[in-house]
């Protein structure tokens, strides 16, 4: 009994896929925007509106950091990798081109 049950809860997110579908994702990547910049955060200078309707209908992430440059944060959004493992430590050190071992091409 032991294993079919071990079976059955692994397959179990697999059905739960199947029924509900695939989730839909909007990741929202703005250069200079603080925390309280948008209006569902407090903030009366800017209406947002359909930032404020997406976050209120669905999941807000509240632990989370950026990098100090916009640079490192797109870089690790591109190739999933923390940017010190990418070579980006600070605005100085940037070295163009890719850097050495690094994957060129990921499959998603």
């Amino acid at each position: 009994m032991g294993p079919s049950c071990l079976l059955l809860l692994l397959c179990l997110p697999f059905c739960c896929a199947v029924l509900f579908g695939r989730p839909h994702i909007i990741f929202i990547m703005a250069d200079d925007l603080g925390w309280n910049d948008v209006s569902f955060h407090g903030s009366d200078q800017i209406p947002t509106p359909n930032i404020d309707s997406l976050a209120f209908n669905g999941v807000i992430l509240n632990s989370h950091y950026s990098q100090s440059t916009c640079t490192a944060s797109r870089a690790a959004l591109m190739t999933g990798r923390y940017p010190v493992h990418l070579g980006q430590r600070n605005c100085g050190s940037l070295a163009w081109g890719v850097p050495s071992g690094g994957a060129t091409h990921l499959l998603l």
